[in-house]
Formats: C-alpha cells, structure tokens, sequence
C-alpha cells in the first residue's frame, strides 16, 4: 500500500487510511512515525501553520484509534 503519487494531499489520505486500518497500538507507533516524517517532508510545501494543522488531524486521528484499540 503506498500513496498514488507525492502531492501532499495524496500522501495525508494514505495515511490517514493507514491510521484506520491499524489494529494494535505498535502499528499506531509507527503511523506517529509516518507522522512526523510528514510533517518534515510538507514544510517545503506548504506554510508551516498549515502543515502543522494536517499533522495534527493525523495525530487527532491516531489518538481516537488508540481509544478504540484500548476498548477492544
């Protein structure tokens, strides 16, 4: 599974698709890597306000999952 190209957006959707798709919270650890390789890599693209907002709605969502994992 791998992002259908390297636009920003593209890439955002392919791991947030990733966060959904986790089932334990070792593959919540390394969604949070994928996270903040992220973040690095949309600096160069974006404004940094706006990079950090997507990040943070990745983080958001990797934090409900966590909830949702822990339930189970």
């Amino acid at each position: 599974m791998a992002a259908t190209s390297k636009h920003y957006s593209d890439v955002y959707k392919w791991i947030d698709q990733i966060i959904e798709s986790c089932e334990t919270h070792h593959q919540l650890n390394a969604a949070e890597k994928l996270i903040s390789h992220f973040d690095k890599y949309l600096v160069d693209y974006v404004n940094p306000d706006y990079a950090h907002e997507l990040t943070h709605e990745l983080r958001v969502s990797v934090y409900i999952k966590s909830r949702e994992i822990k339930k189970l």
